[in-house]
Formats: structure tokens, C-alpha cells, sequence
């Protein structure tokens, strides 16, 4: 991985040109996200929005991946890199699995804030409402979503939308032709509750991985 963390790629995009502050404030219901789309249409930088309304010293990341110098940036690329040459060295990456070096958890970014029970607010965050139309607000629109097979093991990385329903509960779909829904499928069958974990805002390249197809019998991490 060419980033520790998102924080660091957020300051690559920065000082390669590819990522704007937007300081004036941005209101979450619509704004935020008419003005991401119109990014994504004309391969504009990522708006980084410092000034949420009613969410005061929270941000928001808008198209973190949407052209494909930014990608190259993700891979530790220059964002010169040609598509053609992109797909190339995508390709030969994919073929040669690197074994994941475990940490401390005291090194883990996902440590550096803990909620537990009554703590958790997930109304806290400014998750943006999107679309006009849209069921409500979707905090889980770029994230890693883990679960593991129980029969076989397997460790699966997904990229499942999540919309934020109440102070401690997302609501998101389970379809069976997905690999969270066929492991929710064999938990439900069992009568066991299925363990899971969502990563919001991880390093780049987890983020793209969990939406690309990779072979069931790997453990994606």
C-alpha cells in the first residue's frame, strides 16, 4: 500500500493538484452532493468540505477516486500514468498476493476514537443526504464492509451503501447474490447473529478493492 491511512492520501492529492478545500459552508442536504457529482462529471479535483452546516469541525471527502490519475495516485502512481498502463500494472499486481503484516492495535487508525454502547451517535457525523428522493442520509457510501463465511472461513471485503436510520443503527441491503448476503443466508439459517465490521474511510486502495470482484477462495485482505 502506497498510504498508511486516508489522511495520507488526502495530502498526496493536495500536493499533486487533485484535491480542493472548499472553506465556505456547504449544507449536507443536497449541496454536498450535487456539487460532488458535477466533480465526478468533469473529472475535477476532490472537494474536501471544511464547513458542513450544523456539523462544526467535521468534513467531508467528496470523490476520493473519480478519475483515473486520482487512482494512480491511490496505487503510489503517478497520475500521469496512461489508463492502458494502469490496467496493465493492475493486472500484474493482482496476480502477485502480498501477505498482510498484522499490527498492534495501538497503531491502528480505527483505534484513535472508541464508542461503546450508550457512546455511540452515529447522528454525530454529517452524512450527506445525496439525492433528492433518496431514503435518507448515507453515511457508507465508500467504505470496506467484512464479514467471513462460517463454513469455509473466507474473509470477505464488500462495498455496501449504508444509511444512517437512528442514533445506532444503519440500514443497508443484504442481497443473496452478494457475498454478504450469502454469508447472512448461512448465519440466518444457523439461527446465529453474523459478525461484521464496516471500515468508513479507509486508505484507498482497500476502498476500490472492496468493489472489485476477486476469487471467493481468497482472503481478501
Amino acid at each position: 500500500m502506497a498510504f498508511k491511512d486516508l489522511r495520507q492520501y488526502i495530502s498526496a492529492l493536495e500536493e499533486q493538484g487533485k484535491l480542493r478545500r472548499v472553506t465556505k459552508e456547504v449544507d449536507w442536504n443536497l449541496e454536498a452532493g450535487a456539487i460532488t457529482r458535477l466533480v465526478y462529471e468533469k473529472g475535477l479535483p476532490s472537494p474536501l468540505f471544511e464547513n458542513v452546516k450544523d456539523y462544526p469541525g467535521y468534513r467531508i471527502l467528496g470523490a476520493p477516486i473519480s478519475t483515473f490519475g486520482k487512482l494512480a495516485i491511490a496505487m503510489g502512481l503517478s497520475s500521469e500514468t496512461s489508463t492502458k498502463e494502469l490496467i496493465d500494472i493492475y493486472l500484474q499486481r493482482k496476480d502477485k498476493l502480498i501477505k498482510p503484516v498484522i499490527v498492534d492495535k495501538s497503531q491502528a487508525p480505527c483505534k484513535d476514537n472508541i464508542d461503546i454502547g450508550d457512546e455511540v451517535d452515529l447522528l454525530k457525523f454529517p452524512a450527506p443526504m445525496l439525492h433528492d428522493g433518496d431514503g435518507g442520509r448515507y453515511l457508507c457510501t465508500w467504505q470496506v464492509n467484512v464479514t467471513k463465511d462460517p463454513d469455509t472461513g473466507q474473509v470477505n471485503w464488500g462495498c455496501y451503501r449504508g444509511m444512517v436510520t437512528t442514533q445506532n443503527t444503519l440500514t443497508g441491503s443484504v442481497s443473496p447474490a452478494k457475498d454478504i448476503g450469502s454469508h447472512f443466508q448461512k448465519y440466518r439459517a444457523n439461527k446465529a447473529p453474523m459478525p461484521f465490521a464496516i471500515a468508513i474511510g479507509p486508505e484507498p486502495v482497500s476502498g476500490f478493492i472492496a468493489g472489485a470482484r476477486v476469487s471467493s477462495k481468497l482472503y481478501e485482505a
